[in-house]
């Protein structure tokens, strides 16, 4: 099996797995998701993602952070505009938490 086919069968079992548990509100695949998609950014692109958890426990409104490349990445299984909103909103909080503040200029990509 090639390196392509090999993701490409992951990328259809997670997509499956996430709709079918986000139909019974389950959503332990989207934490399993997040270390997936930041080993696979990382190889594909070159980026120094890790995730946003190993910061600060429980990180707000993201999930991976690259210091290097200064880009804060939501995944997720939702794309919807409350979804959106609500990530914005956390990112304008950044502003005003010391602890968040270099956080809220970074570039913010949506991984869906």
């Amino acid at each position: 099996m090639t390196k392509f086919e090999y993701i490409k069968k992951k990328l259809i079992h997670i997509h499956s797995q996430v709709t079918i548990d986000s139909a019974f509100n389950l959503h332990d695949i989207n934490i399993t998701a997040e270390d997936m998609f930041m080993h696979l950014l990382n190889d594909v692109y070159g980026l120094e993602l890790v995730n946003a958890n190993k910061i600060y426990d429980n990180f707000p409104t993201v999930d991976l952070i690259d210091e290097e490349n200064k880009q804060v990445i939501q995944v997720t299984s939702s794309i919807s505009t409350t979804k959106i909103n609500k990530t914005l909103k956390g990112i304008e909080k950044f502003k005003t938490d010391d602890d968040l503040k270099k956080y809220a200029e970074y570039k913010l990509v949506f991984l869906y």
